[in-house]
């Protein structure tokens, strides 16, 4: 489990934040924000692909409960 947690900690500091925020801007993925903002929306999505979940409710109740 350490080891997982690991690569996902580094693989989200690696990540450029402000050219996602240049990408979003330009294709107006940040139109109709209030809360879930594009960035918290990438870590959820990288998080459900590294923990191999099948749908959006596993996300959600994983996170739930974390």
């Amino acid at each position: 489990m350490g080891k997982s947690n690991h690569f996902l900690g580094q693989l989200i500091k690696s990540l450029n934040k402000a050219k996602i925020t240049e990408f979003s801007l330009k294709h107006g993925g940040e139109r109709y924000i209030k809360k879930f903002n594009y960035f918290t929306h990438l870590l959820t999505m990288l998080y459900g692909v590294m923990t191999r979940f099948e749908s959006l409710r596993e996300i959600e109740t994983a996170m739930t409960a974390e």
